[in-house]
This record gives C-alpha cells, sequence and structure tokens, in this order.
C-alpha cells in the first residue's frame, strides 16, 4: 500500500456530523426544544447512516456541536432533544425528523433565554447519507414555547388545519435561478497543492424553507415565529464571507470565536464578557486568504490560500498560525490554572507563589516585599524561621527577609507544520456563514470542506471488504471504505495473463463518503464482457496527488 504523501489535500465535502467536536456542556437553564412539532418529517434523506445536522442561531453563540438532533426512527436513543417523533420511521425509510432542545446536555449557549419572538432565530442544515440535504430556518413559536421547524415546511393545500407537508430533501447541486440545493452552497472546484496550497471555490446563496415563506406552515398559521419586525422581509443569504481553521480530522467546532481560557474555555462566545473573568473571546476559524475582495457577491469564484502551520498547546490549541506569537499560552500550574497568558511573570497573568517552607508557603502572589502575601521569615535571632514583617519582629541579631514570589509557569504554544510529527491526522477546514437582517451567522453554517494535512495518522480511502458475483451479464461489485481522505475516485480492475492487470470500467466511481468518513458500494454492476476472461477484481483508488491504492484482489 502507497503511503500517503503529507502535503494539503482535499477531502469529499465534510459533513456536521463528522467535523463537528464534541461539544462543551454549556446550556440554556430552562427547557428549550427544537424540532419537528406538527408531525411532519423530511424525506427523500437517505438514512441507512446516521444524517448529520448543524444547528446555530442567530445574534446568538448558540449551537449543538456534534451532538445527534436527527432522528432516523422512532425508536431511536440518545437524541439530544429526549426523544424522537413517531414520523422518523425506520433507518432507511429516507425519512428523518429533528430533535433537540438547547436546555439538555450537549448544547453551547441559549438562543432565547427570555423566550422572546423575534430573538434567536435557528438554522438547521440537514446532511443526508448521500449528499442530499436541506437548509431550514425558523424563529421562535411563543405560542408553544419552541422552535418549530415544521414551520418552514410547506403547507397541505388539502388541510383546512394548513398542516405542514413533507419537506424534500434536496440533491446537491445548483437550480436554474442559480440557488445551491442540498445544504452546500460552498463548492471545491479543484485544488492546486501550491506551496502553498491554494483552493479554487464557488459560493452560492443557499436555497433557504423559511417559516416567512408566504406557503409556509409559519405564516399560513400566523405562528408569531416569523415576527414582523425582527424578520418581515428577511432572507437567509451566503454572507459572502469565507472562514479557515485547521483540527483534528475527526473533528472541530464550528463557532466561529471561542473563549481562550478559564472555565470556559472552548465555549463558543460573541464578545469577551461571555468568558468570565482573564479570558478572551478569540477567532477560531480566521477570514480566509482570498484573491476577490470579501465580502464576496454570490455566485462567486475565488482562490483561498489554505493554511501550512497551526499551534500546538498555548490558548488557540490547533489552530492556524504563521508563528508561534499566534498560538498564546496557558498558565499551567496555580490558582489560575488554564487561564490564557503571554508571559511567565509574577506581574503577569498568571501571578506567582510564595516560595520556601515559611507560614505563606504557596499562597498566591503578585510581589516579593515584606508587607506583601508571603511577607518574609526571620533569619537568625531567637526565633528563626518565623514570619516577619520587619526586623524587629525577629529579636536581637534577627533579620527579616522578604520571600520570595517565584512566577507560575505560563506555557507559549508553538507553531508546527501541519505534516510535521506535531500532528496525528490534522485537517484544514474551509467554510461561511449566512446572514439574516444583516446579522451574520456566529457559527459556519455552510457544510464546511476539509483538506487532510496529512501526519502519521492519516486514515487511507484503501477499499476493503471487496465482493463480487456473477449475476446474468454483470459482475456486481460489493466494497467499502473505512475513509475517503484525498479520494477522487475508484477505478475497477481485472487480470488476465495475456493483458496483465488493466481497467474495466468507463469512468471513475464517484465517492459516496461524506466528510471523509467512510462509505459503503453495493452492487456496483460492470458488464461481464468488460473482464476479457479475468476473473479477479481489484478495487483502485485514485487520489487527488495522482497517486493509487489498490485493495487486496479477490475471485468471482
Amino acid at each position: 500500500m502507497l503511503k500517503m504523501r503529507k502535503v494539503l489535500i482535499p477531502l469529499v465535502v465534510a459533513a456536521a456530523g463528522v467535523i463537528w467536536a464534541p461539544a462543551v456542556s454549556a446550556q440554556c437553564t430552562a427547557s428549550q426544544p427544537f424540532g419537528d412539532f406538527g408531525r411532519s418529517y423530511i424525506d427523500l434523506c437517505r438514512d441507512d447512516k446516521p444524517v448529520d445536522a448543524l444547528v446555530t442561531a442567530l445574534g446568538s453563540p448558540a449551537t449543538t456541536g456534534n451532538a445527534n438532533v436527527i432522528c432516523e426512527s422512532a425508536d431511536e436513543i440518545g437524541i439530544q432533544g429526549g426523544s424522537c417523533q413517531t414520523e422518523a420511521g425506520v433507518v432507511g425509510d429516507g425519512r428523518v425528523t429533528i430533535s433537540g432542545n438547547y436546555g439538555n446536555q450537549g448544547s453551547l449557549g441559549c438562543p432565547d433565554p427570555n423566550g422572546i419572538a423575534g430573538v434567536g432565530r435557528n438554522v438547521y442544515v440537514i446532511r443526508c447519507n448521500d449528499g442530499a440535504g436541506v437548509v431550514i430556518t425558523v424563529g421562535y413559536n411563543v405560542n408553544l414555547g419552541v422552535f418549530d421547524a415544521d414551520g418552514a415546511h410547506k403547507v397541505d393545500p388539502a388541510s383546512p388545519t394548513f398542516d405542514p407537508l413533507p419537506l424534500h430533501a434536496q440533491p446537491k447541486g445548483v437550480d436554474p435561478s442559480g440557488l445551491a440545493t442540498g445544504g452546500q452552497n460552498l463548492v471545491l472546484n479543484n485544488l492546486a497543492p501550491g506551496p502553498p496550497p491554494m483552493a479554487n471555490v464557488t459560493l452560492y446563496d443557499p436555497t433557504v424553507f423559511s417559516d416567512c415563506d408566504p406557503d409556509s406552515v409559519g405564516t399560513a398559521r400566523a405562528t408569531g415565529s416569523c415576527d414582523p419586525a425582527a424578520d418581515g422581509g428577511g432572507v437567509l443569504a451566503s454572507s459572502g464571507n469565507l472562514y479557515v481553521t485547521t483540527g483534528s480530522c475527526a473533528g472541530t467546532a464550528p463557532a466561529r470565536t471561542v473563549c481562550n481560557g478559564g472555565s470556559s474555555a472552548g465555549l463558543p462566545c460573541l464578545n469577551n464578557s461571555d468568558c468570565g473573568t482573564n479570558a478572551l473571546c478569540i477567532p477560531r476559524w480566521q477570514p480566509a486568504l482570498t484573491d476577490v475582495p470579501q465580502p464576496l457577491i454570490a455566485p462567486a469564484t475565488t482562490n483561498v490560500t489554505l493554511p501550512i502551520s497551526a499551534c500546538v498547546g498555548g490558548s488557540n490549541p490547533q489552530s492556524p498560525c504563521t508563528t508561534s506569537a499566534n498560538c498564546g499560552g496557558l498558565c499551567s500550574a496555580g490558582s489560575r490554572l488554564g487561564i490564557a497568558c503571554t508571559t511567565t511573570a509574577i506581574n503577569g497573568v498568571c501571578q506567582g507563589f510564595c516560595s520556601g517552607t515559611g507560614p505563606k508557603a504557596g499562597l498566591q502572589c503578585t510581589t516579593t516585599a515584606l508587607t506583601g502575601v508571603c511577607q518574609g521569615t526571620c533569619s537568625g535571632g531567637p526565633t528563626p524561621g518565623a514570619g516577619c514583617t520587619s526586623t524587629t519582629t525577629c529579636g536581637t541579631g534577627g533579620t527579616c527577609v522578604a520571600v520570595t514570589c517565584s512566577p507560575w509557569p505560563c506555557t507559549l504554544g508553538t507553531c508546527s507544520a501541519l505534516n510535521s510529527v506535531a500532528f496525528n491526522n490534522q485537517c484544514v477546514y474551509l467554510g461561511s456563514t449566512f446572514t439574516f437582517q444583516s446579522t451574520e451567522s456566529p457559527s459556519i453554517v455552510s457544510t464546511p470542506l476539509a483538506f487532510s494535512g496529512g501526519g502519521p495518522g492519516a486514515p487511507s480511502a484503501r477499499a476493503l471488504d471487496v465482493r463480487a458475483a456473477v449475476s446474468g451479464g454483470e459482475i456486481m461489485i460489493h466494497f467499502r471504505t473505512a475513509a475517503e481522505l484525498q479520494l477522487v475516485g475508484f477505478n475497477v480492475l481485472t487480470e488476465t495473463k495475456a493483458k496483465g492487470q488493466f481497467k474495466v470500467n468507463d469512468s471513475l466511481i464517484a465517492p459516496r463518503g461524506v466528510g471523509g468518513g467512510g462509505a459503503t458500494y453495493d452492487n456496483v454492476p460492470i458488464g461481464r464482457g468488460k473482464f476479457q476472461g479475468g476473473r479477479t477484481v481489484i478495487i483502485e483508488s485514485v487520489l487527488t496527488d495522482g497517486t493509487t491504492l489498490r485493495s487486496d484482489a479477490v475471485r468471482f
């Protein structure tokens, strides 16, 4: 098996459940549900594997990280909302529902703490197993006390009570009006490996289903979730702003800004006041370097220069950097452990501790002085080692010596290359935001594109469990992948004594994995005549850098 080159290389489009890192606990103090509450559902959404969702709220740092808010079946357990709707059906039927609660574990932030109409408008980006998806936005329904996703569904014209119709997931693409469909409004056209690596992308405005649409349930029922003052005339559109970050290929947080230390470290924030004392609200996603000035006017195509280094440690770990100064540091001991810092000094953020064995030993301090916290200890005299604040208290022949205030360490981060041994399977992420009524979403809301930075732990796109069987005039082929990093597609090879190994498919088999994850390929048909007498099947994975990975050969 060929080793992957350690250069930045593209993945397939990433999905929320794949890219979003585990959520930190910080939610509404009271229940604030969101989901499908009108007995409807999303259909035409392949759900034989978990369906992914990205959740955010405008004007609020609220999101749900990687919490499971999509029900593939009515009896699903572990759902963030607590339980699933009957309408979710069974796994594999193409029907899913949304079930979440900002008051439950797994939520980050609270979109509408006081339950007021026109506050905390929600956005849900749903991504199905096959790349289809849908974008939904709804406001707070004060009558129900929930964010009701069914409010964005179309009204059933045959229903006297304006019941919702199922909402169809859309295939990924661009419709005749130029709007992106399927929840993917940022499209990768190609990648130049560089240096520096450069991604060429096109940004579109999304197709959106809203409770403010004239034919929506929210409007027909006058639920108030489309607040005339806050939402009237509003259109959810691409902001035109692109952002980059780096993080583990297992996932990174969608929040654009997070607290850089203390008890709120890693939590989403809008400003420093969200982070408490001695912590700052800092960018986790940085504005992308584009050759077309931002904000872009969609549709727009631009080149994006991708990061090649990220912070190891510090107060901004795994974030893009150009120098170690971008990485900051963290207090690594003392009562301010975990607080963001930039220097080791007793008058710095980390402060210091009273050294030695005196009565004040170990106390937090900011100065070495007899009048300070540490005070002093007697040297000589009748009471050596006793605490003191002046020489006179030490008696004849004694001297009061100030106890040293030694600084607690501020451990600084370092800026390291993504393909260095400092990282194990590190990725670069490129995403965009939406706007509504001139308010930009605080989280990345487009399904981001991910790019692998290599590293010794980078997973392989090699085909596994290959099987083949004769079915009439065709050979039916089955295989799976554990990951699809840097994958362009697959070829099917066979082998004969006369020709050796040769390709039998007419065109590349397209990847199906979402977000660099693996996928299953069942009953891929190849005409038996294409094999020219060959009785073996080899799956060849074609990678973006031109190299290939080949499976074990199987016979049929």
